[in-house]
């Protein structure tokens, strides 16, 4: 259980989608610590396609919830704040 949370805060995100046969939310469909949904749709593709169980680490969602647990699991310094973590900025 210690590996899972991060103090208060789960130290993991579960990202789902809709069109991913295999996917689902962890906790809920609503908004919570764990649960994320993923873009349902590959832009990066040549042609229109459906996102289903594979390349999540294509979608926008996943380098959000990557930088959402770097932030959870980074060290609190010696005054106890969290070190700034720096964020991407929004798709343009």
């Amino acid at each position: 259980m210690s590996l899972l949370t991060c103090g208060a805060k789960p130290a993991w995100v579960n990202l789902w989608r809709r069109t991913d046969f295999m996917g689902f939310p962890v906790v809920g469909y609503g908004s919570n610590e764990v649960d994320r949904g993923a873009e349902e749709m590959d832009r990066s593709a040549y042609l229109f396609a459906v996102a289903a169980h594979s390349g999540y680490q294509s979608s926008w969602a996943y380098h959000v919830a990557l930088d959402e647990v770097v932030s959870r699991l980074t060290p609190a310094g010696p005054s106890g704040a969290q070190p700034a973590v720096t964020r991407r900025g929004e798709p343009g």
